[in-house]
């Protein structure tokens, strides 16, 4: 016998929620990658809708970060600092949104921090300060412990031979509020404008 009509219909809606999540990962990809296509740095309005867009894909924010981990990764060394940025960016936006403890990227930055800061000091040697910079604002802000900067820190000196194992603090359940009528319609608009942008994207590529 096949399925009941109601658990076929919730299993569809169930592939279009998840499809609809991934295609938020996926412009967010796009949109990051395309950055290379420009010389940097990366202008306010791309590096806007790169947040806006990482935001957007929360629900699978561990693709989002891992996407970001492997541009720095591959990209060529004048990439590697708005590679950083993009982080910064990222983190500083979702502990503003959703409050320093539900703020699920920066406890997953933090899982590969150490190869991913190994990575961007391969960067020209006079982006090195500017890593710097954005450390020392992590730590004053307490985006990060101390414990976790200060050994980032020495890879900017050399003076760091053991690489450390990073703490993880476990990435808390973001639980966002209730939207409104006048939110989920721009939700559904925005929505319908990001599977166009990705649609429009992939075949420019075919092309």
């Amino acid at each position: 016998r096949g399925w009941p009509l109601c658990a076929v219909i919730v299993s569809r809606e169930f592939d279009i929620r998840e499809t609809l999540k991934m295609e938020f990962v996926a412009v967010f990809s796009d949109e990051l990658n395309s950055a290379k296509d420009a010389k940097p740095p990366i202008s306010r309005a791309k590096m806007t809708a790169l947040t806006k867009s990482a935001i957007k894909a929360i629900r699978n924010y561990k693709h989002v970060v891992q996407s970001v981990e492997k541009f720095i990764l591959k990209c060529k060394p004048e990439y590697k600092v708005p590679g950083l940025y993009v982080i910064d960016s990222i983190v500083r936006q979702s502990r503003h949104q959703f409050g320093p403890d539900k703020d699920v990227f920066g406890p997953r930055f933090q899982r590969n921090i150490y190869a991913t800061f190994k990575a961007l000091y391969k960067c020209s040697p006079e982006d090195r300060g500017k890593i710097v910079r954005v450390l020392n604002l992590w730590q004053k802000n307490a985006v990060f412990d101390s414990d976790i900067i200060q050994p980032l820190l020495d890879m900017a000196s050399g003076s760091s031979s053991n690489v450390p194992v990073a703490k993880v603090t476990p990435s808390p359940k973001t639980v966002p509020r209730p939207q409104t009528p006048q939110e989920r319609h721009k939700d559904k608009d925005e929505t319908a404008m990001l599977k166009q942008k990705h649609k429009l994207h992939q075949q420019q590529q075919q092309q």
